[in-house]
């Protein structure tokens, strides 16, 4: 013979339990956004601007990439497939933003070094800002040739 035991919570008490879980994770949510005490890229106090460049990243029909300055078309770097990785994936991030926003590359890029040490990156097309050196500084160092190219 098998006994049956009744529930060890009501009905009524499992469904305030599950209102009241759901209501605390939309609370945290819409605190998380509301309150946002982190600093955004675009409010970091960066000081003045140090270089400054524009760039446009293209690829070759061998698979190379190509950084041209955008001032005078001179060909910055060329990246054979499996060199400077980084660089090659921040690149295409951009690009492929660009293009899924519906833009084209006519608008070059703008790479800046700031008195503060920072360097960024912008798309002033998308908007899409990063901050280089937030990747380590082997990885900033690449861009940072990048104006050191340009100077000479």
């Amino acid at each position: 013979m098998s006994t049956t035991y009744p529930p060890i919570f009501p009905l009524w008490l499992r469904c305030v339990l599950a209102t009241s879980i759901v209501a605390s994770v939309v609370a945290t949510g819409w605190f998380t956004r509301v309150s946002d005490p982190l600093p955004r890229a675009h409010e970091i106090e960066r000081g003045e601007v140090l270089r400054s460049t524009h760039l446009y990243f293209r690829s070759s029909d061998n698979g190379q990439v190509v950084v041209e300055d955008a001032k005078n078309q001179t060909t910055l770097v060329l990246m054979p497939n499996g060199d400077n990785e980084f660089m090659r994936s921040v690149m295409r991030g951009f690009v492929i933003q660009r293009k899924a926003s519906g833009f084209d590359n006519t608008v070059p890029f703008e790479l800046t070094s700031w008195e503060s040490g920072f360097l960024s990156l912008n798309d002033p097309v998308t908007g899409r800002l990063i901050e280089l050196n937030a990747f380590g500084q082997d990885n900033a160092s690449a861009f940072k040739k990048l104006l050191a190219n340009q100077e000479s």
